[in-house]
């Protein structure tokens, strides 16, 4: 199945999971919490969420003036920690993005982890984003990040997808059900694996 396809086909099925009012919110923040504790004991490592979207994984740790959020800059990302819950602005898209004068930026020297949303992901760690490149040219360019997709369980496929040479795959992820790190070539080590 061609990108698109499975493009569409996810996002139905991702926009059905977590617009189910039994969807478990509280268990799928309790895991990506868990595995924060574990990848940042050691380093203090500077922790990069999102601003969901209605039809994404919610993302909503607080306060969130302890985390860097994504800006749209040209065809990149920057990430900047927000001085209060009202340093954001509606960017490109209709996303919540910081504003940089009311925020710090990211510091690209120190140790990053960078959760991220998808379409869907596959269990050796390809994910399926929007097809605007964003997060792939983020971690192209900061190769040591640790990169973190957060899901429903339905989002994360059995099936593997084709990657393309500019995919950047992840080293983690995190659903309701389950926290895995996927054991494909090619996808970097940070931690343990495990999963509830």
């Amino acid at each position: 199945m061609k990108k698109e396809e499975l493009r569409l086909k996810f996002k139905q099925i991702r926009g059905a999971a977590l617009a189910s009012p039994e969807f478990p919110v509280a268990a799928l923040l309790d895991h990506l919490r868990r595995l924060l504790a574990d990848l940042t004991q050691d380093d203090g490592a500077q922790i990069c969420l999102y601003r969901a979207m209605k039809d994404e994984a919610p993302c909503g740790l607080t306060p969130v003036s302890d985390f860097y959020y994504p800006r749209m800059e040209g065809d990149g990302l920057a990430f900047y920690r927000p001085l209060s819950a009202q340093s954001f602005r509606v960017g490109r898209f209709g996303v919540s993005e910081p504003v940089p004068a009311k925020s710090q930026a990211l510091d690209l020297t120190r140790p990053i982890i960078v959760v991220c949303p998808a379409v869907a992901v596959d269990s050796q760690g390809t994910r399926l984003g929007q097809g605007k490149g964003f997060y792939d040219r983020f971690f192209q360019a900061t190769p040591k990040a640790a990169r973190l997709a957060l899901v429903s369980q339905a989002q994360v496929s059995n099936t593997v997808f084709a990657r393309d040479e500019w995919d950047q795959p992840v080293d983690w992820i995190v659903s309701e059900q389950m926290i895995l790190k996927p054991s494909l070539k090619g996808v970097r080590s940070h931690g343990s694996q495990f999963a509830s």
